[in-house]
C-alpha cells in the first residue's frame, strides 16, 4: 500500500466541463488547460497552489524576467510532466527511503511519540482545531492516502507555533528538550491573506502566479531549489536548511515539522523541525512570499492579515495595491503585465495564537488593469473612507441615543462590536458595487460618479437599517431618543460633501 503523488490520482479538481475528479500531478499538468479549479478548502488550496507553482517554476528553470515570462505559458505543461517523471522517486507518500516531505533517519524518543494522523490534519476537529470541517474527534481515525497527502502538504505550510515533541533525526535531537516549542510555518503568521491571480483555466492560473528571477533580485534568498531536491540531513545541515527556509522555491513547499508516517498509514510522528523565519526584517529583505501582501509604512513591513471581525473585501485596496509600483507594497507584477480582464482569489486561515478559528475565502472574477495604479488607489481610499465614516456616525448615534435616555450604556464595547459586525456584514452584500466603482477611472468620470452615488446610497441604507435594528423604539422615551439620535447618522448629502 502506497501512493505516488506523481502517478496516482489524489488531487481533487473540477474540469472545465463541470465534472469533479481526482488526478495525479502528472495528469494535472497534462490536462491543466482543461481543469478550471481545485476542489479544496482555503488553507488547502493555498498549500497545493504553492506546490504546483513550485513544480512549474523548477521545471521551466525560470522565468528569468518578464519577457521570458510572456513566452513560457506553452512550456509549463510539457516541462512539468518531464520534471515529475524524473523526480517520481521523491513523491512516494510512504516509505523509509525519501518519503514526500518526510526526512530520513527519524526515530521517536519514546513509544508515546507515535500518534493519530489527526496530528497532521488541520481539518480534523481535534486538539486546538475547531469543528469547522467535521465533528469527529478523540480516537484513532482512518484517512485515505489522498486525504493524507493533502493534509501533509497543508500541515507543513500551516502548522502553528506552540509546544511540540522532539525526535531524533539521524542521531541528533531536533530540540534541546522534550517537549519544546516550534515557530509558525510560512503561511500562518498574522492570519496572512494569500492572493492568487485567476486565469481561464489552471494552466493560465499557474502561469499568472509565477515569479521571475528578476523580481527576486532584491532579496537575499534567490530562487533556490525545492526541498525534495536538497533535503536536509539534520538540523545542522546549513546549506540545505538555508535553501529550505530562505529560498523562494524552498519556502513554497516547506518542511516546517519533522513528520514520519507509519508504513501502514495508521499513525505518525510529529516533532519539532527546522525553524522558518516568519517576519520580514525591516533592514534586510531576507525572503519573499509571493502570495502574501506586505505593506510598507515608515520602513516597517506588515503582513496584510484576515480577521473574523473584518471581512476580507475591506482589505481589497491593500491587496490590489501589490500590483502597483507606487512604493507602498512589495509588487508581485507590474499592473501592465496583468491581463486586460482577470480575477483574483483571496483566502486565509484565521488564528488566535495557537488556535485555529476558521478559514475564509473570496474571489473577484471581473477585474481589470483599471482596478490598480495611482488613480484606482485614490478611489479605493475614498470609498472605504466613506464606509468608515458611516460606521463612525453609527457609533455617535448610539452614544446620543443612550445619553438622551440618561442610561449608563453598559457593555458599550460589546454593543459596538455587534453593531460593527451587523453593519459591515450588511454592507458586504453590495461589495460588487464597490469593486465596480474601483474600476472606474478618471477617463470614465460619468461612470465613476454614477457608481459612487450608488455606493453612497448603499452605505446610507445600511446605516439606517443597522441603527433601526440596534435600538429600541418601543416606548415614547425610546422613540424620542431614536428620533434625536438619527440626526447624527450620515446622509447622502454629508457623504457626498466628504467625498468632494
Amino acid at each position: 500500500m502506497n501512493l505516488n503523488l506523481c502517478t496516482d490520482p489524489w488531487l481533487p479538481v473540477r474540469m472545465c466541463s463541470g465534472a469533479c475528479t481526482h488526478v495525479s500531478l502528472e495528469n494535472f499538468f497534462q490536462q491543466a488547460h482543461e481543469i478550471s479549479d481545485l476542489v479544496l478548502a482555503a488553507h488547502e488550496r493555498i498549500s497545493i497552489m504553492r506546490l504546483l507553482i513550485c513544480i512549474a517554476q523548477r521545471a521551466i528553470d525560470g522565468p528569468a524576467d518578464r519577457d521570458e515570462w510572456d513566452d513560457c505559458l506553452k512550456d509549463i505543461s510539457p516541462a512539468s510532466v518531464k520534471y515529475l517523471e524524473t523526480w517520481r522517486h521523491a513523491f512516494n507518500l510512504l516509505g523509509e527511503d525519501g518519503a514526500f516531505l518526510q526526512v530520513k533517519g527519524v526515530e521517536p524518543l519514546s513509544s508515546e511519540s507515535w500518534g493519530s494522523l489527526s496530528k497532521i490534519s488541520l481539518s480534523a476537529a481535534e486538539g486546538n482545531n475547531p469543528t469547522i470541517f467535521d465533528n469527529a474527534a478523540g480516537s484513532m481515525r482512518c484517512f485515505s492516502l489522498g486525504r493524507i497527502a493533502v493534509d501533509l502538504i497543508t500541515f507543513q505550510n500551516y502548522a502553528l507555533c506552540g509546544t511540540i515533541g522532539v525526535a531524533k533525526w539521524n542521531g541528533m535531537q531536533t530540540g534541546p528538550k522534550s517537549p519544546d516549542t516550534a515557530s509558525d510555518a510560512p503561511c500562518a503568521p498574522k492570519s496572512a491573506i494569500h492572493l492568487f491571480v485567476l486565469g481561464r483555466n489552471m494552466l493560465e492560473t499557474i502561469w499568472l502566479n509565477l515569479c521571475t528571477a528578476e523580481e527576486l533580485a532584491p532579496f537575499r534568498c534567490g530562487m533556490g531549489q525545492p526541498v525534495w531536491e536538497l533535503m536536509p540531513v539534520n538540523i545542522d545541515d546549513e546549506p540545505a536548511v538555508n535553501n529550505a527556509t530562505l529560498s523562494y522555491l524552498g519556502r513554497l513547499v516547506p518542511l516546517s515539522r519533522i513528520v514520519k508516517i507509519a508504513p501502514d498509514a495508521g499513525s505518525c510522528i510529529v516533532a519539532k523541525g527546522i525553524e522558518y523565519p516568519v517576519y520580514i526584517n525591516k533592514d534586510e529583505l531576507q525572503y519573499f512570499e509571493s502570495s502574501m501582501t506586505v505593506t510598507i509604512k515608515e520602513n516597517i513591513r506588515n503582513i496584510v492579515g484576515a480577521s473574523l471581525n473584518k471581512a476580507m473585501w475591506r482589505s481589497l485596496p491593500a491587496l490590489l495595491h501589490r500590483f502597483s509600483l507606487s512604493g507602498k507594497s512589495f509588487s508581485r507584477v507590474d499592473e501592465n503585465d496583468l491581463p486586460e480582464q482577470y480575477g483574483v482569489w483571496i483566502g486565509a486561515m484565521v488564528r488566535d495564537k495557537a488556535k485555529i478559528l476558521s478559514v475564509v475565502e473570496d474571489r473577484y472574477e471581473h477585474l481589470g488593469r483599471n482596478h490598480v495604479g495611482v488613480a484606482a488607489d485614490e478611489v479605493q481610499h475614498k470609498l472605504m473612507s466613506l464606509a468608515n465614516k458611516g460606521m463612525a456616525s453609527l457609533r455617535m448615534a448610539l452614544d446620543t441615543y443612550h445619553n438622551l435616555l440618561h442610561d449608563s450604556f453598559e457593555n458599550k464595547k460589546a454593543v459596538y462590536e455587534k453593531v460593527e459586525q451587523l453593519y459591515w456584514g450588511r454592507l458586504a452584500s453590495f461589495k460588487e458595487e464597490y469593486v465596480k466603482t474601483l474600476g472606474a477611472s478618471s477617463s470614465e468620470m460619468e461612470k465613476y460618479v454614477s457608481s459612487r452615488e450608488e455606493w453612497i446610497r448603499h452605505i446610507c441604507d445600511t446605516i439606517n437599517e443597522t441603527f433601526n435594528l440596534t435600538v429600541s423604539q418601543s416606548g415614547v422615551r425610546q422613540l424620542a431618543a431614536w428620533a434625536g439620535a438619527r440626526q447624527c447618522l450620515s446622509t447622502k448629502q454629508s457623504l457626498n460633501k466628504d467625498n468632494e
